[in-house]
């Protein structure tokens, strides 16, 4: 697989065409390589658009301008590019506390913001799903965040084809990377065309679309080593979800440890793993400390209290409970070595 990632890389250097993109005539759709990275993820997900952008943040304003929001329900607890996008958009985020058990957001909380909103963007977190039935009913658009979620599925379903799109990253950090790197996927085509105006400033030789547009295209090369590595995807998600049942058994034994909960309705590509434990940030430093960086909690929404808006779940499991591992991506030997260091510093003998 390298070595086919080699070749290709070669002869796009050799070809000095390192990107397909340019506000001609037949190319504005990107290079050959993009193209078929795309098609790849049509057929893959059984979807009839797939738009390839440098980044997932990218994707995500993309998603939001050609759905032109307004006010967006937004979780407080994932990465800032979640919420940032719309902004980035001049739309109004309303956070939405999450689950305690998949840590989503629960729009069926009592405090549910889904009145007063025009689009909602869940989060499929850690390689899990939102609750997508809850979701959808509420009869707004979906944007699903499937950054973490590439493979997983919700009731049979992909995550990123049910809602009115999907966008996937390709971050140093998730499942499948090309170091950095996106993708939406819809079936609607006002959408899909929407996305590549924005992807590229605005031409598609379109001299009367009301739309501003960036510099979102995907290079060549960033093409070819996410194809490659896509074509793995369903042998990687095996591995993790071995690994996965490894590591939930050796953590059972461990009394102090609370393992994550599984839900019954989703098949999990699990991006990384979490479990809870009282003391997590002090548990997290110890682990550090012993040479096993973690942190305790996991990424929360500095926007939120911009906006003055409080989610008491989230704030909970961040402050005193939560710790999240990508050891799951790795062999078992380093697993061995993750539960037997929690072990000592729980112990309090490392």
């Amino acid at each position: 697989m390298e070595t086919e990632i080699i070749r290709e890389i070669k002869e796009v250097l050799d070809s000095d065409k390192l990107s397909g993109f340019r506000g001609d005539v037949g190319l504005t759709e990107g290079g050959p390589n993009v193209q078929r990275l795309e098609a790849s993820f049509r057929d893959y997900f059984n979807i009839k658009h797939a738009i390839a952008f440098n980044s997932a943040t990218a994707a995500l304003h993309a998603a939001c301008e050609a759905l032109k929001i307004d006010v967006v329900i937004v979780t407080p607890f994932s990465f800032t590019s979640s919420v940032s996008c719309v902004r980035q958009a001049a739309g109004y985020p309303l956070f939405q506390d999450i689950n305690p058990h998949t840590y989503c957001m629960d729009v069926t909380n009592q405090n549910s913001n889904s009145d007063f909103a025009d689009a909602i963007i869940p989060v499929h977190l850690f390689g899990g799903c939102a609750d997508m039935d809850a979701i959808m009913s509420l009869g707004i658009p979906v944007i699903e965040d499937a950054a973490q979620a590439i493979g997983s599925k919700y009731k049979g379903k992909l995550a990123g084809t049910i809602g009115d799109c999907g966008i996937f990253s390709f971050n140093q950090s998730k499942t499948i990377s090309c170091g950095e790197g996106g993708m939406l996927i819809t079936n609607d085509g006002n959408i899909a065309y929407m996305a590549k105006l924005v992807r590229n400033h605005g031409e598609l030789l379109d001299y009367k679309a009301d739309i501003v547009g960036y510099n979102y295209r995907m290079t060549e090369i960033e093409a070819i080593i996410t194809y490659n590595r896509f074509l793995k995807l369903d042998e990687i998600i095996e591995q993790r979800k071995e690994n996965v049942e490894y590591f939930r058994k050796l953590l059972l034994e461990i009394d102090e440890v609370k393992p994550q909960w599984i839900n019954p309705d989703v098949d999990y590509s699990w991006y990384v793993y979490s479990f809870e434990i009282d003391n997590n940030h002090e548990i997290a430093s110890g682990m550090t400390k012993a040479g096993i960086p973690l942190r305790g909690g996991y990424i929360t929404q500095p926007l939120n209290i911009v906006y003055n808006q409080v989610c008491p779940v989230c704030e909970k499991l961040w402050s005193d409970r939560l710790i999240v591992t990508d050891v799951i991506g790795k062999d078992t030997a380093s697993i061995d070595n993750f539960v037997n260091t929690l072990k000592g510093v729980i112990n309090g003998y490392i």
